[in-house]
């Protein structure tokens, strides 16, 4: 049933959140033209999503070679360096090829603008990231009006949050993201974000993640030990594809939302080679599992659920090896049960289970960097069903940069609970100068046609180039 209030409200949210991006873009960009004497753009500004937890952790700047060099001397006026703005981002032209057995067809053709502005100073800090996408590929396509008006602009908030430290406790209050995982492909415990369900295949899972709105307190007791608490009131879902997308996995049904609030807590403890955490939290699945109620309609539930983790890392010279392990009791699952000999209705069953995975990065200046993870999701009650819900996942991924981190050339391989269920993807990254890169990436799909869980995205090799412009206020 649609609402007009909730309709037009979305609408409206939708607008404001598009104008501040392009606002805060403009803004930042402006400055960085006007300033770029005032700084230096040597370090790639490009936002990355780098795995992190409530606290602010930042890795290394790697110093290239004009770090070398003294910067001139800013003989310009403190007036005018005032008007600098903490911001950065990126201005980019997508295109996207997709390449099916029957037909080829464009999915992203288009300007995009990615923003983030980060903010300090003794009344805390506030972060805000947002990204606006106008994509003409649905009308290229000549695609029917409905999906035209429900998907050619795209704008997202993904981070929107205040923090304040008090001594060793820091509050933060808004939309942020979290990751509590080790791994970097296959986690099993990296429960409070949600993701965007349109990009999972063709990006980084850095990159697909969105924001959790929530309140959360941090501890920490000396300098290794930290006690993390959150309040999720008004859960937040993944963001699926409209209903006649082209990547839209699941079928319309009736949308049953979470009304429970959320919480969670995390004891992590940071050493100089090892870290290791316990986690325990009251959530709900970010992503539908379906059933049908009385009358024979399909609904689509979002199930609460509880969790158990353990997660752990040991740091050697050139390796580094991660693990997670999970127990969930009565855990929601996708089953079915046969109406009739030829027809299936689904329901939801709760089943106690276990998740686990390792993983292995391997890192060497001349050979690149390799990781390989794999994760496996078992029932360990007893269970009379007709198809086999355990599941195992594998992964395995090599990058080596060459010229100075000029030239970046990637490769990923994963196994979907199948050595027939295939994904490659191949990625080169050519940065033309400072501010200005090329990134091209080839996605090949290839998934056995009678698994009812991957035969959908047979069709989805996709062939993606990206060229984007950096900028920085700041």
């Amino acid at each position: 049933m649609n609402y007009p209030l909730r309709t037009n409200l979305k609408e409206h949210i939708h607008k404001f959140c598009s104008l501040y991006i392009i606002s805060l873009s403009i803004l930042s960009l402006s400055s960085s033209i006007g300033f770029a004497d005032d700084f230096d753009f040597g370090e790639e500004s490009k936002s990355e999503h780098t795995p992190k937890q409530f606290e602010e952790t930042k890795p290394p700047i790697q110093k290239n070679s004009k770090d070398l060099y003294p910067r001139r001397k800013n003989t310009r006026s403190k007036k005018k360096s005032q008007l600098l703005l903490p911001i950065k981002g990126d201005i980019s032209l997508n295109l996207a090829r997709q390449f099916e057995d029957k037909e080829t067809r464009w999915m992203e053709l288009g300007p995009a603008i990615n923003s983030q502005l980060n903010w300090s100073g003794f009344l805390g800090s506030l972060n805000i990231e947002g990204s606006y996408f106008y994509n003409y590929a649905y009308e290229q396509e000549k695609d029917i009006e409905e999906l035209q008006k429900e998907s050619a602009e795209e704008s997202i908030l993904r981070e929107a949050y205040y923090k304040k430290a008090l001594g060793p406790i820091s509050f933060t209050i808004g939309r942020t993201i979290i990751v509590w995982g080790k791994q970097d492909l296959l986690s099993v415990v990296d429960v409070v974000t949600p993701s965007n369900q349109a990009e999972l295949f063709f990006s980084k899972p850095a990159d697909a993640r969105l924001g959790q709105d929530l309140a959360a307190i941090d501890i920490w007791a000396g300098t290794n030990n930290q006690l993390s608490l959150i309040y999720i009131p008004f859960p937040q879902l993944d963001r699926r594809p409209s209903l006649n997308h082209p990547y839209r996995l699941t079928p319309e049904a009736i949308e049953i939302k979470p009304e429970n609030e959320e919480g969670a807590a995390r004891w992590n403890y940071e050493g100089s080679s090892l870290s290791i955490a316990l986690l325990t939290g009251k959530f709900h699945l970010r992503s539908p599992l379906f059933s049908t109620d009385n009358l024979g309609q399909l609904q689509a539930e979002y199930p609460n659920y509880e969790i158990i983790g353990l997660t752990g890392q040991l740091n050697f010279q050139h390796l580094l090896v991660k693990g997670e392990f999970a127990y969930l009791p009565q855990f929601p699952q996708q089953s079915y049960i046969l109406v009739n000999d030829t027809k299936k209705s689904p329901r939801i069953t709760n089943l106690d289970s276990t998740a686990s995975s390792l993983g292995f990065d391997f890192s060497h200046h001349t050979l690149g960097n390799f990781t390989l993870e794999v994760s496996y999701r078992q029932i360990i009650e007893n269970f009379v069903e007709d198809e086999n819900i355990n599941t195992t996942f594998g992964a395995l991924t090599w990058n080596k940069s060459f010229f100075r981190d000029t030239l970046m050339i990637s490769h990923t391989h994963m196994n979907l609970d199948s050595m027939q269920n295939l994904i490659e993807r191949f990625a080169i990254k050519y940065k033309i100068t400072d501010t200005i890169d090329i990134d091209t990436q080839y996605t090949w799909i290839n998934t056995d046609k009678e698994d009812p869980n991957f035969a959908a995205i047979n069709d989805f090799d996709r062939a993606d180039i990206i060229l984007s412009f950096h900028f920085s206020g700041a």
